[in-house]
């Protein structure tokens, strides 16, 4: 979550989202 907000990135927030 983390990273996530340090760099809001498209792919990431899928992946973060998808889990």
């Amino acid at each position: 979550m983390f990273k996530l907000q340090k760099q809001p990135p498209c792919k990431h927030r899928d992946k973060i989202m998808h889990i």
